[in-house]
């Protein structure tokens, strides 16, 4: 019987060394498997490469996810953007989330946003 070092049991059973070496040279292939929330594509916000939903067809003008996620119909209807509400529909309905209700990920990523936003303004206090 063959004894194996725990090392060599992984090696042996997971590609870990092609897994990491795929992370590291395909930073957006990493964001776009981080989670299964859909998105039109990665842009760099506020230097912090995030998922995003592009706002038309030239895809110069987007909203990352986690805000379009921390809106509710209202914010949505009220965005300077005339067609946000329909992006905010038809991006909600794209979701399928069955253990948390909407609210629950609404008031989640506010959270995250309110933390992000708290974080980023005491960087700059520093």
């Amino acid at each position: 019987m063959e004894t194996w070092t725990l090392r060599e049991f992984i090696a042996g059973c997971y590609d870990i060394d092609s897994l990491v070496r795929a992370k590291l040279q395909d930073p957006l292939k990493q964001i776009m498997e981080a989670d299964c929330l859909p998105c039109d594509g990665v842009r760099p916000v506020e230097g912090v490469l995030q998922k995003v939903v592009f706002l038309d067809d030239t895809e110069e003008e987007f909203i990352p996810v986690v805000e379009l996620l921390a809106m509710d119909e209202d914010d949505a209807s009220k965005h300077e953007n005339a067609d946000m509400l329909d992006i905010w529909k038809t991006y909600m309905g794209e979701l399928k989330v069955e253990p948390m209700t909407m609210d629950m990920l609404i008031n989640s990523a506010k959270l995250f946003m309110q933390n992000y936003k708290s974080r980023q303004e005491s960087l700059l206090d520093v």
